[in-house]
């Protein structure tokens, strides 16, 4: 399965930064030389100092929103091959808290990479697909006649053969809804993901870099945010 890119913010910034970086370190060198040696002046030392932090922050908050999204992607995994599992063994497995948890949920939902459900009753998230299923008996396992029964997956009730009377097999019951979870596992791994289209403008971000690089940062993080 393709890993999924669900933010683009992080790759232009990294890049932006990085070639930032070459074309500045010659000139950051050669007047940090410049005024040790020659003349100390503010407006030099400011305009140093803004062409050393400009690639700078750009690769700190590039590499910033890129671990925000590894965090993602980790509980994404865990879902993906769990279609259902308690939040407690989630956090226990990556570190993170039961709130940071539900983020990243929500930020799963929003990317389409999937539609899971928290149940606060029961502490654990679902694949919405495995919600609504029910396991359909068509004959009783037992005396073998017609049935035609739907069973909640969660195995909630378990109604017995209005022939024999006897309740239907729970090893079957159990065998049928394993055969659904894989069902599920499989169609989310040829799913794959949706792409995702670029909603900022480079023409922009290069406007705003040149002129003022702070709002060029905000405007990537804010579009490829939504």
């Amino acid at each position: 399965m393709k890993k999924p890119n669900l933010y683009k913010s992080d790759d232009l910034l990294l890049i932006i930064g990085k070639i930032l970086a070459v074309l500045l370190f010659f000139p950051v060198l050669i007047t940090t030389v410049y005024l040790f040696a020659e003349n100390m002046n503010t407006p030099g030392i400011i305009a140093d100092a803004i062409m050393f932090v400009t690639p700078v922050f750009f690769i700190i908050t590039g590499r910033k929103i890129r671990r925000d999204e590894e965090k993602t992607l980790a509980v994404w995994n865990i879902l993906a091959e769990n279609p259902e599992v308690f939040i407690d063994d989630i956090e226990n497995s990556t570190l993170m808290s039961r709130d940071e948890i539900l983020r990243h949920l929500k930020l799963i939902n929003m990317r389409r990479l999937g539609y899971f459900v928290y149940e606060k009753e029961s502490g654990s998230i679902i694949n919405g697909r495995l919600r609504r299923k029910n396991i359909i008996v068509h004959s009783c396992p037992g005396c073998g006649q017609i049935i035609n029964e739907n069973i909640p997956i969660n195995l909630s009730t378990i109604p017995k053969c209005k022939y024999c009377n006897n309740p239907i097999d729970i090893k079957y019951l159990n065998k049928e809804k394993n055969r659904i979870i894989d069902e599920i596992i499989n169609e989310s791994r040829e799913a794959g993901t949706v792409p995702e289209k670029r909603k900022f403008s480079i023409f922009i971000v290069i406007i705003l870099l040149i002129f003022f690089w702070p709002v060029a940062i905000i405007y990537v993080i804010v579009k490829t945010r939504k």
